[in-house]
């Protein structure tokens, strides 16, 4: 059986913890990517910030994109965007 399951999400997003956030930022950030998940999101609710990492048309994520307290993050998945204070209410 494998650890993979065979039907993954096209958006998906992580709160980054201390025990967490090497794993979410590394190992998830290339299994996502290789399975083709569109846009991962990171938020780090400490600093905060949510980092935004978008599939490119060649199959791997390109450089993140940064968004702060107060402004709107564009989702191409979801087709909307979304007030960075709903996110870390």
């Amino acid at each position: 059986m494998s650890a993979v399951p065979s039907a993954l999400p096209i958006w998906w997003w992580e709160v980054l913890s201390e025990s967490t956030g090497y794993k979410d930022q590394n190992a998830k950030l290339r299994l996502y990517e290789k399975h083709g998940v569109r846009e991962y999101w990171l938020v780090n609710t400490e600093v905060p910030w949510i980092m935004v990492y978008r599939r490119q048309d060649n199959g791997k994520y390109g450089k993140p994109d940064y968004y702060q307290p107060g402004e709107q993050v564009r989702s191409e998945v979801l087709s909307t965007e979304v007030g960075t204070e709903k996110v870390f209410e």
